[in-house]
């Protein structure tokens, strides 16, 4: 049986993000790595991190709204950053 690592950021509402349930983008940019969620519904790439390299979050660049959290962040989704250190501002 394998463990299966959380990783979240808590939001400014208290909410906390887990990347492991639907972080489903990362693109490697100017140095940067940055972490999209994908609504599943519209299609549309919502940016949620901004990170100095693939093992520390900088900074919340996007934070999402209550119900447009609870629509995207789904449960049963493979995880896309196992073991990422997460920073907070």
């Amino acid at each position: 049986m394998s463990l299966v690592q959380h990783n979240v950021c808590k939001l400014k509402d208290g909410r906390e993000l887990n990347f492991d349930s639907r972080c489903n983008y990362v693109e490697v940019n100017g140095g940067f790595a940055w972490f999209y969620a994908i609504n599943p519904e519209n299609k549309q790439r919502n940016l949620l991190l901004q990170a100095v390299n693939v093992d520390e979050i900088a900074r919340i660049i996007h934070e999402f709204p209550a119900d447009l959290y609870d629509e995207i962040m789904k449960p049963l989704s493979k995880i896309a950053v196992p073991e990422k250190k997460i920073i907070t501002p």
